[in-house]
């Protein structure tokens, strides 16, 4: 209920695409004696908030019947085998943990959908590496990131956003942890052309992404502003 309640949400603000993140938990965190205190932590709220592909999949349909475009996070290679119609998703999305997995990168490009590569967690050298090994393919983008939550204006690095350009030779875009929503219309300025923004219904409920995440009412001022911005 809350999935769909936000969905509508954003279909109302003026977004152009939704997008889930998808952990099979059998393989994300199998039984062990040896988790660390911030994998109990994100393992608890992976559990709590957990979607099976066949909710995801009845999701998809509802967000389809709005107009909105739809995409999926994948964080193993063998989680998109749980999808009966993979084709289904609009694009795709390699989280930022993710990007020196060529092996799920590639096999979401096989796929001919628009896939889109967070760089946060990496080294430059890391990024340049990934660029290389699947520049032949023409079906991906680079999201400026970085994984502080919630990130602060001062480390925001969004100067970057040119030179991830260049690095690419293509469009790039920005996927925001901060806790403020203007700094999406900055790095729209400075030429990112996707901007990735989690929403909630409630920014000060219980979990890990509602500090870093807009509300409904931001997110229709981050949409009308961001008509301004190019």
């Amino acid at each position: 209920d809350n999935a769909i309640t936000l969905i509508k949400a954003a279909f109302e603000s003026g977004a152009h695409s939704i997008k889930f993140q998808y952990r099979n938990l059998s393989r994300c965190y199998p039984l062990s004696n040896r988790e660390e205190i911030g994998d109990q932590i994100i393992k608890t709220e992976i559990i709590r908030n957990y979607l099976s592909p066949e909710k995801i999949s009845r999701l998809t349909d509802f967000a389809k019947n709005l107009d909105l475009n739809v995409g999926i996070s994948f964080f193993n290679l063998e989680d998109i085998n749980d999808f009966k119609d993979i084709k289904k998703f609009d694009f795709f999305k390699v989280p930022s943990v993710e990007l020196v997995n060529y092996k799920l990168i590639k096999e979401l490009l096989s796929f001919n959908k628009e896939v889109y590569i967070s760089t946060g967690c990496n080294t430059e050298n890391e990024i340049i590496n990934c660029i290389k090994e699947i520049e032949h393919f023409d079906n991906w983008k680079m999201l400026h990131c970085v994984s502080n939550y919630p990130l602060n204006l001062a480390n925001s690095k969004l100067g970057y956003i040119e030179h991830l350009k260049n690095l690419s030779q293509r469009e790039v875009g920005y996927s925001s942890h901060d806790a403020n929503w203007e700094n999406c219309l900055i790095a729209a300025t400075l030429g990112a052309k996707i901007i990735e923004r989690h929403i909630t219904l409630d920014k000060t409920s219980f979990g890990l992404d509602h500090t870093t995440s807009s509300d409904p009412k931001e997110f229709k001022k981050l949409r009308r502003a961001h008509h301004f911005t190019f």
